[in-house]
């Protein structure tokens, strides 16, 4: 769980184009389209599926999986290509949201909302060369900017039985500057998520609330020559109650988590074709969990504190050439530190005092070229040398390649990649010795995909990828610490199909097969979901009238769970959701009804998602309205 303070200043979003002072039509360059297999989200994908949360937009996604650990609000992580999650880099206008306090290196995405999100961007495959450690792919949440002109947006959520949710946003801007403010509470009094092993697995009483503040502001001045200088800050903080893992109700076991960072950029044209910025980023995180003895735990009690900084220092430079080639040279220079603190008093079994730090240093140099041949061939082919003073110099490379004919409506995609994936500061504090953990090489990926559009209305979109790595980091359950083991294999194949035979109607169908194993012995690699599979639907019987329908299947997994002093492994039960929605947009405002997870209300069919068996995504009716000014 994670609970954000958070002050980020972006980059791209954030730094508006100089503006023109000529009076005639200037010709605008066309931009260099990327190799990457790339789905991008904006706002009308957030209405059409009613999203809030970022974990409820990337449900929706074509090879995205969303795994929520406990109750509302509590620990959620997303994988992709049937990698682990602490290969997913998640980013926020630059800024890289995966501190490594977390034991896995994960990144915890419960408490990132869409509030004054402009765009979310998926790139899957290895991209460690432009995004450090992302061995199976990025998020990349990009926050608007204020325009010229002016703008404010006010919403009200009110959910049953879950609690309140309110937003506000503004923006504003001229030629020379601008300025953004976002703000938003959710109150939850939320619902249990504990089993009680009595032979008949029923749900616990006692409410698990969720209570998530949140500021967001940017800025952005331009003193002139196409000179920027751009701010933004983003403050969060939660808190969670949680239960004793899934056995039990504990009204005072709860968690708090806050994230600051702190982002500044400067930008320049130097020229017409070179442009560079330097960015400075620091951020802190602060994650305190406690429990107190009580009659449903008695004599055990918890007190655990991580607080983890990161500080990264970045030049990069784009030279572009016209509408056939662009080039990215940049140097980065990152440092990481944690502390810790945990006090265990018989619980769960365990007594342990520890008091401990850990932290490292990264520098690295990054050189990428894009460049179009005919209109029709995109050749990617970047290089990463990153040296780190725990293991010294690693090489992380990526060649990738897109060819569109447009005549047959066909884009062909491919790429080779080398990633390098560091341990955590958390994994090395729980590692066999401290310090021990190698980093986890994606020793060969490759990856390919056709996308073809079929006389207008249909599209058919397949994708897949096959990595060998080596030191995998794995938790090891006999020493309850992380170590690395020879290597896996795993394979992720994804197809979509999405119809939409008339502006006011569209339907899309995707399914996921993963197969994760370690070598050599062949065993099944566990947390990753072999089956997903999604249907959307959307319409309108008329204009600004939306009705929409989700179906949504995870399943099964290889879990280990660990009950009575015992260690088996199991098949987690696979799990389905469905969703509906209607919205109906009145002058400047948007009306809107949903119906969330509605096979939870059929007691049989309500699902246990997580490995101890806590009951996760319970039903919800929600009423929102969202008026622009």
């Amino acid at each position: 769980m994670k609970r954000a303070l958070l002050f980020l200043l972006s980059f791209i979003s954030m730094i508006p184009l100089a503006a023109q002072t000529n009076t005639t039509p200037a010709r605008t360059t066309p931009p260099v389209r990327s190799a990457d297999n790339t789905t991008v989200l904006t706002e009308a994908d957030f209405l059409r599926y009613h999203a809030a949360s970022l974990a409820e937009l990337l449900r929706h996604v074509p090879g995205v999986q969303v795994r929520q650990h406990s109750s509302f609000g509590g620990r959620t992580t997303v994988y992709l290509s049937g990698m682990s999650a602490g290969a997913v880099a998640v980013y926020r206008d630059g800024v890289l949201l995966n501190p490594g306090s977390s034991g896995d290196g994960a990144c915890d995405i419960a408490h990132i909302t869409l509030d004054g999100v402009e765009r979310v961007e998926i790139i899957r495959g290895v991209q460690s060369v432009k995004f450090p450690g992302a061995s199976a792919g990025v998020i990349h949440v990009v926050s608007k900017r204020g325009g010229v002109g002016q703008s404010a947006s006010l919403s009200l959520r009110g959910s049953f039985p879950e609690g309140f949710y309110g937003a506000f946003n503004a923006a504003a801007g001229i030629d020379q500057a601008y300025f953004s403010l976002s703000a938003s509470q959710l109150l939850t009094r939320g619902e249990s998520r504990a089993i009680h092993f009595d032979g008949q697995n029923a749900p616990g009483i006692e409410r698990d609330g969720y209570n998530r503040s949140l500021v967001q502001a940017s800025a952005g001045v331009n003193p002139g020559s196409d000179l920027w200088f751009a701010v933004s800050m983003y403050y969060q903080n939660a808190d969670v109650s949680l239960d004793d893992r899934a056995y039990e109700d504990d009204p005072n076991r709860a968690v708090n988590d806050k994230l600051i960072a702190l982002d500044a950029r400067y930008s320049q044209s130097l020229t017409p074709w070179w442009k560079h910025a330097i960015i400075l980023d620091a951020a802190v995180e602060e994650r305190n969990e406690r429990d107190a003895t009580d009659a449903f735990d008695a004599g055990e009690s918890l007190s655990a504190f991580d607080r983890t900084f990161v500080g990264s220092l970045k030049w990069q430079n784009v030279f572009t050439m016209g509408d056939f080639n662009k080039l990215n040279a940049g140097a980065e220079f990152l440092m990481n530190m944690l502390s810790h603190h945990y006090d265990a008093q018989n619980f769960e079994g365990m007594t342990s005092i520890k008091d401990e730090g850990n932290g490292y240093m990264l520098a690295a140099a990054s050189l990428r070229d894009t460049a179009v041949f005919f209109k029709a061939l995109t050749i990617d082919a970047g290089v990463r040398l990153n040296w780190d003073i725990r293991t010294n110099l690693n090489i992380d490379y990526r060649v990738a390649a897109l060819f569109t004919m447009n005549a047959v409506g066909i884009d062909v995609h491919a790429a080779y990649g080398h990633a390098t994936r560091y341990a955590s500061d958390k994994q090395q504090l729980m590692s066999v010795t401290h310090g021990s953990l190698a980093p986890e090489i994606t020793m060969h990926a490759i990856e390919a995909g056709v996308r073809q559009r079929i006389g207008g209305m249909l599209t058919m979109d397949a994708f897949g990828s096959y990595s060998i790595l080596t030191n995998v980091i794995s938790y090891d359950i006999n020493t309850g610490s992380y170590t690395n083991v020879p290597g896996a294999s795993i394979l992720s194949a994804t197809v979509e199909l999405a119809f939409k035979p008339v502006s006011r109607f569209t339907a899309a169908i995707n399914y996921t097969f993963v197969q994760a194993n370690y070598l050599p012995t062949g065993v099944i690699m566990p947390e990753r979901p072999r089956h997903s599979a999604h249907a959307d639907i959307a319409f309108e019987p008329f204009e600004k009238f939306l009705i929409s329908l989700g179906l949504h299947y995870v399943g099964p997994r290889t879990e280990l769970l660990t009950t009575a002093g015992t260690n088996s492994w199991v098949a987690l039960l696979d799990h389905g959701l469905v969703d509906a929605g209607v919205s109906y947009t009145w002058e400047f405002i948007d009306l809107f009804v949903k119906a969330e997870n509605i096979l939870s209300l059929i007691p049989s069919l309500r699902p246990a998602v997580d490995v101890a068996g806590y009951y996760g995504y319970p039903f919800a009716f929600t009423v929102g309205a969202t008026a622009r000014f």
